[in-house]
């Protein structure tokens, strides 16, 4: 152990180096991709409904929801954490419902699915889970979030899945609604 910290020292010294953290957010896309029993329901929130949420909780991505087959919610995260994917895997694995908080109907209430077209909560198909998912194309750790998400959505096979994906964008009204 005592060897690596001068070996290291040395080859940062010698001009190899680390890759640079990029200044620019890596651009991320939902997966089409996915196996069946996963359906994906892509969606927007108006920036009005952007704007409340900013003024009352603050924009902070990502913001993922997860509800049970009877629409309790078992997990509620906002902003990206290590602990994210093992968080998730528990609640899957049998989390019991969450008190208090959102439920489904007003987690999903202001979701578009076009301009001005409001996603239809009850036409979803029936699922062992709901995944709401909030990203921006612009947001490094939504890409994270995103990468491990599909991981654990390709791996469970016993569950049937709706991953529907909030995608906010233009950051720049998102930066004018926080402040």
């Amino acid at each position: 152990m005592k060897f690596v910290l001068p070996a290291l020292l040395g080859v940062l010294i010698a001009g190899a180096h680390l890759p640079a953290a990029s200044a620019e957010p890596t651009p991320t896309a939902l997966p089409t991709d996915l196996p069946a029993h996963v359906t994906l329901v892509q969606t927007t929130m108006p920036q009005k409904a952007i704007r409340k949420i900013a003024a009352t909780h603050g924009v902070r991505l990502p913001r993922m929801f997860v509800f049970n087959a009877r629409r309790e919610k078992v997990l509620y995260t906002i902003g990206w954490s290590p602990d994210v994917t093992g968080r998730l895997e528990a609640a899957l694995a049998g989390g019991k419902p969450l008190k208090g908080g959102d439920d489904f109907a007003r987690a999903v209430k202001d979701l578009e699915t076009a301009p001005g077209v409001p996603l239809d909560a009850a036409s979803l198909p029936p699922a062992d889970f709901y995944l709401i998912e909030h990203w921006g194309s612009w947001c490094t750790p939504c890409a994270v979030e995103i990468d491990r998400l599909v991981e654990i959505l390709k791996r469970d096979t016993t569950h049937r899945f709706v991953w529907i994906g909030v995608q906010f964008e233009n950051p720049e009204t998102l930066g004018k609604a926080a402040r």
